[in-house]
């Protein structure tokens, strides 16, 4: 019979059961179990450890009960919340175990290599990238559901740029742990590279490059207004820059057969004049 007796310390009465108490409540408890979503085949598991945990509880006199506090209702709820407790805790052994049904175990492929010191070494990798940092991980978790790039992003709920952020941070802590870097991408070109591919896409005629030679009034040039050569009308004239200290060159959009005999003027808007 459930009863209650009185604190020797004070405080809340002390609850006190039978065996046969104990093990009425385990209808109470499968219920109680598959409401709180325990898996079919841990439920007994789950109510064994319960009841186990509360006989020693009440050995120990740490069901403690109320004034106004049936014993029954007392000793209830101690057992439903110790029974949360043991579903949480299953439920994070199974999350860190990865427990896999005996039937879903397929035979070892003929070709996989006997040595089983990559697998090993590839496992120690990879839990030291996740314990490295939570973002990593995340990284990670979403990379084995197949998530990769802005599809993880979207995912992840966060932005393309922070994602990516991560993305680097778990290459840089996969090179710091000593794995095999990915192939390194080409160098991005230079500017002079990427001047040179829009002067080949360009449409227009042969372009004549003249000598910096020719300047006389050294300055930078950075846009041109038009050109007047020996009484041709104004045409307009190709953006460049004709500083001495980078080397470059004007550039004209005439061809070479409708260029004069004289160069007679150039102007800039800048102002420098060139002969």
């Amino acid at each position: 019979m459930i009863r209650q007796r009185a604190s020797p310390g004070g405080g809340a009465p002390i609850v006190e059961a039978d065996a046969e108490d104990i093990e009425a409540m385990r209808p109470m408890l499968l219920r109680h179990a598959r409401a709180i979503g325990v898996e079919r085949r841990h439920v007994d598991d789950v109510v064994q450890e319960t009841m186990i945990t509360t006989w020693e509880a009440l050995a120990e006199g740490r069901v403690r009960g109320g004034e106004r506090t049936p014993s029954e209702a007392s000793l209830l709820g101690f057992m439903r919340q110790t029974a949360w407790y043991h579903a949480q805790n299953l439920s994070r052994r199974a999350s860190t175990l990865h427990e896999v049904p005996a039937s879903a175990l397929r035979d070892v492929p003929i070709l996989a290599s006997p040595d089983p010191t990559p697998g090993i070494e590839a496992r120690d990798l990879l839990a030291r990238v996740m314990a490295s940092s939570p973002s990593v991980a995340h990284v990670v978790e979403l990379a084995a559901r197949g998530f990769i790039g802005a599809d993880a992003a979207r995912a992840a709920g966060q932005p393309r740029a922070t994602f990516y952020a991560h993305e680097k941070r778990l290459r840089a802590a996969l090179r710091k742990l000593g794995a095999t870097p990915a192939p390194e991408q080409a160098p991005r070109p230079t500017w002079k590279q990427r001047k040179r591919r829009r002067w080949g896409r360009l449409s227009r005629p042969p372009l004549l490059q003249l000598s910096l030679d020719a300047v006389a009034s050294p300055g930078r040039g950075t846009r041109y207004t038009g050109s007047t050569m020996g009484g041709t009308p104004r045409r307009p004239l190709v953006s460049c820059t004709t500083s001495r200290r980078y080397g470059h060159a004007l550039y004209t959009a005439f061809t070479a057969a409708k260029l004069p005999n004289s160069l007679s003027r150039i102007s800039m808007g800048g102002g420098s004049t060139f002969r």
